[in-house]
């Protein structure tokens, strides 16, 4: 038994990859293939063998080449019904009758300019529950996209006021084929009472596109045949049957009769003929398992995890001779971070008070302040030739690749910051770093750390409008808690450091602090915040 699947693929030509497409079917076996650029002319439809097929084509240009469409191919084990769209968008529907019933949608939007009204019309056209898929062609850092664009924007703004979810994980869907970028662009969002039953991920493979295949699995379940039960003849009691069954109570009416006679041979056969098929086999216990193999068995595998406490190092197809790991403690034990705190607390040692520093565990940042850069920089050095010697003593070393230098400051003037160096190597400077969680940009404006929370909070949003449905959802004291829990302690931490920045960045958070209120209160989208607090 498997739960049935919907593929989502910009196919990129439905014939160029029709061999990586039919790799995915024998893989996945989906109940819906979704498809975006087939590459079709209007009238040549594509088979695919054991589904159906709904489709729209573009006309290209006189003697231009297909491109663009979009193609929803069905499963034939299953019904549907196709829906009508009224609009000029390259977009097809269908109501797929299963024990999880809902609408499929689906868009191909190009790289071009678009009005939002477009998609809120096909939306308002789609009964509820639906599942709305395909290439939108924008980016957002809500869905995995490293920026934003107008068209993410949009994309957002719709799906935040149809109240939809994003099932979309933050993996990369499409790889320029021109930069190497990786970005999200291909979407996924479904009403909150069917999010539930969905889950969205992607292949490891583009197969021959520039898009990478995606999977959403259903909560349908691809039965089995299961045999029917039968009665065991040759294993039967046959007196026991005989003396059993009552056949004297017969009224001369042929439908009561035979009704009767079923259910008195049913009963006497209950007790005297065994059953057979319908169940599935299980394998038997073998007699001899006892509570003293099973403690047995138990410390074997204990002492298997300390002799295998040895390891080599690869280096290409060459195996080093195998060392045994005298000193340490086992991977994931519940002392590890204890005792690492404790070795490398003194590596501060000898630092001079001037200077700052802020340890947690292996993280670690020095901070020196003053008028004149050279003073400044020569303080910072000594300190980090200092804590270079402490590690050295202790047995470990930091890693200058992963050590940057920020110098913070909002001077106009054209100025050089101090060279810094470890191990001999120059410290790279940048404009941010990112410390226990706080990004400190160089200006000290804190727009990366700003841009970050709100990325953050919207997938918790994302996640509230799911639990929120009204249908079966949680309720309001659970919400309230998850939105103090998971949305407001990201609002909280570190806000005495960015609480500086400017008013109109702040807002930004406020209009998520309010968006997630009155998803947890069920309030309107329109309600003022003073009738909800």
């Amino acid at each position: 038994m498997m739960n049935e699947n919907i593929l989502q693929w910009n196919v990129r030509g439905l014939k160029n990859n029709e061999e990586g497409l039919q790799r995915i079917i024998r893989y996945k076996q989906p109940m819906v293939i979704a498809l975006q650029e087939t590459h079709l002319l209007p009238g040549k439809k594509y088979h695919l063998r054991g589904f159906s097929c709904v489709s729209r084509e573009i006309h290209p240009e006189p003697g231009g080449r297909a491109h663009g469409g979009v193609a929803l191919y069905i499963n034939e084990k299953f019904k549907y019904d196709k829906l009508t769209l009224h609009t000029e968008i390259q977009a097809i529907a269908i109501k797929i009758k299963t024990p999880l019933e809902m609408i499929l949608c689906n868009i191909y939007l190009p790289d071009r300019r678009w009005h939002h009204t477009e998609i809120k019309r096909i939306i308002d056209q789609l009964p509820r529950p639906c599942l709305i898929l395909g290439d939108f062609n924008s980016d957002n850092t809500m869905w995995g996209s490293e920026t934003t664009d107008s068209r993410g924007d949009r994309i957002e703004d719709i799906i935040d006021e149809y109240g939809m979810v994003l099932l979309n994980n933050g993996n990369p869907t499409y790889i320029s084929i021109y930069t190497g970028r990786f970005s999200a662009i291909d979407l996924s969002f479904a009403c909150p009472s069917i999010a539930a039953s969905l889950s969205w991920n992607t292949l490891n493979d583009e197969y021959n596109s520039d898009h990478v295949p995606i999977i959403i699995e259903t909560t349908i379940r691809n039965t089995l045949y299961t045999p029917a039960i039968r009665y065991n003849l040759r294993k039967d009691d046959w007196k026991t049957f005989t003396s059993a069954l009552n056949i004297s109570d017969m009224s001369g009416d042929v439908e009561r009769d035979v009704h009767i006679l079923t259910e008195n041979v049913k009963q006497a056969a209950e007790h005297s003929v065994p059953k057979t098929g319908g169940t599935p086999i299980r394998r038997k216990g073998v007699p001899w398992w006892t509570e003293e193999c099973k403690a047995a068995n138990k410390e074997k595998k204990r002492a298997l995890k300390k002799l295998k406490r040895s390891l080599t190092v690869r280096l290409g197809s060459t195996l080093s001779e195998r060392r045994e790991q005298r000193n340490g403690i086992p991977q994931g034990s519940v002392l590890s971070v204890t005792l690492f705190a404790i070795v490398v607390n003194g590596i501060v040692d000898g630092i001079e008070p001037a200077m700052m520093i802020s340890l947690y565990v292996d993280d670690a940042a020095i901070y020196g302040y003053g008028i004149d850069l050279e003073e400044v920089g020569r303080r910072v050095q000594t300190a980090i030739d200092k804590m270079v010697v402490n590690t050295e003593r202790i047995g470990f070393s930091f890693s200058a690749e992963k050590t940057r230098a920020v110098h913070f400051g909002r001077l106009r003037r054209e100025h050089n910051p101090p060279q810094l160096r470890m191990w001999n190597e120059a410290l790279g400077y940048a404009d941010r770093s990112r410390f226990l969680g706080m990004i400190f940009d160089e200006k000290l404006r804190w727009q990366p750390h700003i841009v970050n929370i709100e990325v953050q909070c919207k997938r918790v949003i994302n996640l509230l409008r799911y639990l929120s449905n009204f249908m079966w959802g949680a309720e309001r004291e659970e919400l309230m808690t998850l939105f103090k829990t998971l949305l407001c302690q990201k609002f909280f931490y570190g806000c005495m450091a960015y609480g500086s920045a400017r008013r109109t960045r702040l807002k930004k958070l406020d209009r998520i602090y309010m968006q997630g209120l009155r998803l947890v209160t069920g309030a309107f989208r329109t309600s003022p915040l003073d009738s909800i607090v």
